[in-house]
């Protein structure tokens, strides 16, 4: 499993009924209640023209994933659920938030705090009356409606989602693969971002305290910043030097230019397999453009069919291969038959595997300016051998400290395998500028072990321009 994030790049919380909002505020704070029928709606929106890039020149493959997460204040304090906040508001539990489609553009706002004289001041005290706002969304423009919609009979409404909460702490992950692929791939245009607010019973009700719900917004000083997780399936199994008869094998083609990735204008016509004696097998046409400059096809020989072709050498012919407009004809590989070791049948009990390793593309605490990508290639070697591997069912992690607990920020993703190495790409475009840990593991007969792990450091890169966060 890959990952790539999508970070807002603006929110707001605008207040019923007031020019004021929080959008400086590392806290997103969405409320309902009092006599007065006070409540707060989330907005945010974010640029998807990275991974619409990735997609298309398959970075980002198919089988794609995308999820909205929030962080929950409260997520590591759970001795105030039930509790007044020392402003006297009260945690909201059992609730429902929706999802709804921002219509019209607005700016993000300037304002920092809500008091309960319901003004908004920042932390010098000075209060800012700033767009976007209930009413505003620039300094000199309206929402059509204020608040942005009126309600749930509105034209502006678009509800989207409907999420749940039980106790009141836990986290946004909302899958919301259809919203982001229609941007993505109907090209959908006129998109103004996404908002959160409490369902609509909620914020007619009238109550004795102000009930609330916080989660970190995108000017927190913590790791806990919201994000779009982009997640698919990417993994590379070449079978070429491992070939197994009666299962399907893959059989990988990559091309490059001057050792770079670069993908085929057109997939390649046809896979020609033969034998050892010069004699076709198959002609393969279910191509796969698994990865940027990456192609595969799957291929399954029966084991009674080749009984006396172990050790013996096949071929696969590439057809119908052009890259930028050039015709560079046809590539023939070979690929051999192995000794049978993948169906292991009998009165034998084999002992987990296990190895040792090093690293290429990457140096234990090593610093890394944001923004580079890194082939991290593993070279393998038995526990008390010398011979480099090339293995399966090889995974990695990589997570941050933050106090006790440890965050996964990659969870663990199959190391891709091709016929001479294990590797995965580090992309550091998206990681947000601290320290990191990889953490490499290897699953074999039911056992998973793990090795050391390896710490590294993503550096911000300097633009020019100095950014204070409050």
């Amino acid at each position: 499993m890959s990952t790539f994030r999508t970070y807002f790049s603006k929110d707001n919380v605008i207040i019923s009924n007031k020019y004021v909002n929080t959008g400086l505020n590392p806290v997103t704070e969405l409320f309902y209640g009092t006599n007065q029928k006070i409540y707060s709606r989330y907005i945010f929106d974010f640029n998807i023209d990275a991974v619409k890039e990735r997609i298309l020149d398959k970075r980002i493959n198919s089988n794609i994933k995308h999820i909205l997460k929030l962080t929950n204040t409260l997520l590591y304090d759970k001795s105030s659920l039930g509790v007044k906040s020392s402003d006297s508001r009260e945690h909201a539990s059992s609730f429902d938030l929706v999802l709804f489609k921002v219509p019209q553009s607005w700016d993000e706002g300037t304002g920092y705090d809500v008091k309960y004289n319901n003004t908004v001041i920042d932390i010098n005290g000075k209060v800012y009356e700033t767009s976007s706002n209930w009413f505003q969304r620039t300094d000199i423009t309206n929402w059509d409606e204020p608040g942005i919609y009126s309600g749930i009979t509105s034209t502006k409404y678009q509800e989207l989602k409907t999420i749940h909460f039980d106790l009141g702490n836990e986290n946004i992950e909302l899958d919301i693969t259809d919203i982001i692929n229609n941007l993505i791939i109907v090209g959908t245009t006129n998109f103004n971002g996404l908002g959160l607010a409490f369902k609509r019973d909620y914020e007619l009700l009238i109550t004795d305290s102000l009930y609330s719900v916080g989660f970190f917004s995108k000017n927190t000083n913590t790791f806990f910043e919201p994000f779009i997780e982009t997640v698919w399936n990417e993994n590379i199994l070449d079978d070429r030097n491992d070939f197994q008869l009666g299962k399907n094998n893959k059989l990988y083609l990559y091309t490059n230019i001057r050792k770079e990735p670069t993908n085929l204008d057109i997939l390649p016509q046809s896979v020609i397999i033969k034998n050892y004696n010069d004699e076709t097998v198959s002609i393969l046409t279910g191509i796969t453009h698994e990865a940027k400059g990456v192609y595969s096809v799957s291929l399954n020989l029966s084991l009674s069919g080749y009984t006396e072709a172990i050790l013996t050498n096949f071929t696969d012919k590439w057809t119908g291969l052009n890259i930028q407009g050039v015709n560079v004809g046809d590539v023939e590989m070979s690929f051999t038959i192995r000794e049978n070791n993948y169906f292991n049948l009998g009165s034998e009990v084999s002992e987990p595997d296990n190895f040792t390793f090093n690293f290429s593309g990457l140096k234990r605490g090593e610093k890394i300016s944001k923004g580079e990508v890194r082939k991290i290639i593993i070279l393998v070697k038995p526990m008390f051998g010398f011979n480099e591997l090339v293995i399966n069912d090889l995974t990695y992690r990589i997570y941050i400290n933050q106090g006790r607990e440890q965050i996964d920020i990659i969870t663990n993703s199959k190391v891709n395998r091709t016929s001479n190495q294990n590797y995965f790409y580090l992309d550091t475009s998206w990681l947000i500028p601290q320290d990191y840990h990889l953490e490499l593991s290897l699953e074999s007969n039911g056992t998973i072990i793990k090795k050391d792990d390896i710490t590294f450091t993503v550096l911000d890169v300097y633009t020019g321009n100095i950014n204070y966060r409050i």
